[in-house]
């Protein structure tokens, strides 16, 4: 499987950024959204419900914006991106579509409030969106070191969570793979 990874793809129609990472895969697209804040003693300083409140905001933020990339690309069997070397189409028909967002840290007490937006998005999509931490998409990568296998951990983390009404922690156990799988499963 040949994963195509574009990192701040623009729309050719406005110019304006599509979403933060767009992969593209034999089967799959998959537009991420990343949130960070920077480390300034201010943030560090902040009490634990200011910092939940800055996180939950971020996940707003991130979920309005991959609603938006979605209806753009679920409306098109092609996605056309302007490049430095010039106009770029993207094929799309015939492969599933779904949205990532990950942001620096989530806590454990407040992944119900964090998954809703999310789920929301999922829901008026009809599309799997997906919300991970930093932490959680190291462990993935770790874990499933391929593309078909990463986008299978995702899809299972989005069917658990639509069951639980929010995002569980990926967990594994044992040690991750040393060397990258290129193989289906």
């Amino acid at each position: 499987m040949i994963c195509q990874r574009l990192h701040l793809p623009i729309r050719e129609d406005n110019g304006t950024e599509l979403t933060d990472v767009l992969c593209v895969a034999d089967g799959t697209v998959l537009l991420v959204q990343a949130k960070d804040s920077p480390n300034t003693e201010a943030s560090l300083q902040r009490p634990m419900d200011r910092k939940k409140a800055v996180i939950r905001a971020h996940i707003e933020k991130a979920a309005k914006q991959l609603q938006g990339a979605l209806s753009h690309v679920e409306q098109r069997g092609e996605i056309i991106l302007r490049t430095a070397k010039g106009r770029r189409v993207v094929p799309i028909a015939g492969r599933v579509i779904c949205g990532l967002v990950v942001v620096r840290e989530m806590f454990d007490d407040d992944y119900r409030a964090c998954s809703a937006p999310i789920l929301t998005v999922a829901k008026a999509c009809d599309k799997p969106c997906i919300l991970l931490d930093y932490a959680a998409m190291h462990l993935m990568a770790l874990y499933l070191p391929s593309p078909i296998r990463l986008c299978n951990g995702l899809f299972q983390l989005f069917d658990l969570a639509l069951k639980l009404g929010e995002f569980p922690k990926p967990r594994f156990t044992g040690a991750p793979s040393t060397k990258v799988d290129h193989t289906p499963q």
